[in-house]
């Protein structure tokens, strides 16, 4: 799966509601301010429950891609992988 298919999803699943997504990537160390341009549930590697949140990095084509778990909270950050995608 790609990360990039996330990309303008905005429903905020699994987590219900934009505060939410907030507490999680808050808990991995994503500034409150970051822009979010996308995030979903992705199958990666032996995580399911995966959800990808996409991060505007500055630069056309170019995202942070916050890979978490669907537990991912304020005191958890349930973090899968964390990189740079796009080009």
């Amino acid at each position: 799966v790609t990360l990039l298919s996330v990309l303008g999803n905005d429903g905020f699943a699994p987590f219900g509601s934009e505060a939410a997504l907030r507490r999680c990537t808050a808990a991995n160390g994503v500034a409150a301010d970051a822009g979010i341009v996308g995030s979903g549930r992705v199958s990666l590697r032996d995580h399911d429950d995966a959800v990808a949140i996409l991060l505007s990095t500055g630069v056309a084509g170019v995202f942070d891609a916050l890979v978490v778990g669907s537990d991912c909270t304020t005191d958890n950050p349930s973090t899968i992988s964390r990189t740079t995608v796009g080009n």
